[in-house]
């Protein structure tokens, strides 16, 4: 009985006000992120009749997505202030990409540096 009363006495301590905050807060992320994946489609339907380069589509794809899941996860997951845990799940795996992905272009460039040489 003590575990509930104690359970109960930590529900009361949001106010009607707060509680009215947090679903305006939430229904403006989910307009936002609405917003963005319309942007997504209709970047993904129309890029070629708009002459947009596939790279520009891409990297474009990239940033909207990266931008979506950070807002899904810092606030519907509840992880916006919790910073250390964040930059753990969210910013080192990217940086850990990124320099994977600049290394493997380093090598790929140069091993097409030494084939090109060698066949001509």
């Amino acid at each position: 009985m003590e575990h509930q009363d104690e359970s109960l006495r930590y529900y009361h301590l949001k106010t009607e006000a707060e509680g009215k905050q947090t679903r305006k807060l939430i229904w403006r992320i989910f307009w936002i992120l609405l917003a963005v994946t319309s942007v997504e489609i209709i970047l993904g339907l129309f890029y070629k009749d708009w002459e947009l380069s596939w790279g520009f589509v891409k990297t474009t794809f990239l940033l909207l997505t990266v931008a979506k899941a950070y807002l899904i996860v810092s606030y519907y997951m509840h992880l916006k202030y919790e910073k250390s845990f964040l930059i753990k799940i969210i910013i080192i795996p990217y940086v850990a990409l990124g320099l994977y992905l600049v290394a493997l272009i380093l090598n790929e460039g140069n091993y097409s540096i030494i084939m090109h040489n060698w066949l001509w």
